[in-house]
Parts: C-alpha cells; sequence; structure tokens
C-alpha cells in the first residue's frame, strides 16, 4: 500500500496534463473558488517552441487582490493530486474521466460539510471519489 500505487494501476487513459488540470481545479474548488482554476499566466519557453502555463506568484496575486497562497497549499497541492488520482483508477477513458473530474469539482463546490470533511482528512481521496462523485446527497442520506 504505497503511496505510489495508490490510483496509479488502470489510469493509463489519462495523461499527466489532464490529471494536474484536474488537480488543479479539484484545488480551486476545495478553496471554495466557484469554477476557477488558479490564475494563470502564459509564457514563451524558447527550450521546447511553445507557450508554458504557469501560475501567477503570490506577489502578482496579492496586488491583484486575490487570496495567496500560504503554507498550507503544499497539502492542498497533495489532496487535490490525490483525488485526481483516485478519480483516475477504473476510468475506461478520458472522456469518462473528463466527466467524473466535472462532477467531484461541481460536487466540492457545492457541499461545504463534504469540503470541510475532505480537508479535515476524514475521509480518504478514493472513499470520496466513490461516494460523492455520482450522488452529491449520498453522505446526507447516511447521516
Amino acid at each position: 500500500e504505497g503511496e505510489s500505487g495508490d490510483g496509479e494501476e488502470g489510469c493509463g487513459v489519462v495523461d499527466d496534463a489532464l490529471r494536474r488540470h484536474v488537480s488543479d481545479l479539484i484545488r480551486s474548488a476545495l478553496e471554495g473558488e466557484k469554477g476557477v482554476a488558479a490564475p494563470s499566466s502564459l509564457t514563451w519557453d524558447s527550450a521546447i517552441g511553445r507557450y508554458v502555463q504557469e501560475e501567477l506568484p503570490a506577489e502578482i496575486r496579492a496586488l491583484m487582490g486575490l487570496p495567496t497562497r500560504g503554507a498550507s497549499d503544499k497539502e492542498g497541492s497533495a489532496l487535490a493530486d490525490s483525488l485526481a488520482r483516485a478519480l483516475a483508477v477504473n476510468v475506461a477513458s478520458e472522456i469518462d474521466y473528463k466527466a467524473r473530474a466535472r462532477s467531484l469539482v461541481s460536487t466540492l463546490q457545492q457541499n461545504e460539510g463534504l469540503r470541510g470533511e475532505v480537508l479535515a482528512g476524514d475521509v480518504k481521496p478514493a472513499e470520496v471519489v466513490r461516494r460523492h462523485t455520482w450522488d452529491p446527497a449520498t453522505a446526507e442520506a447516511e447521516r
């Protein structure tokens, strides 16, 4: 039961770029930012010959009046990444993964109780994905 094995098997249909994007959306939902990923900028990387999307530095976010990311950002990123990886387990296709990700992000945005449980570590990412992605009311019905 290593950390690297948690959700790595069976997720070959999901590439790293998509999983990182979903992780950013989940992190935003956990922070309470409705439907908005972290502000970013496009920077030309001449080494690879294309634009690269980079998150705005904390100083720029502060100047824009946006919340800055503190020490808990690493924990939030790790949690969001764990949820994105758990979501990738047993998906049949990239389309299935995207649909499940949209459902999970929406659920986290609308359900403050679930968001609190996830942030407090009361539920494991695999349980959140299994129990809440398809039915936001499941937790309420179980209480």
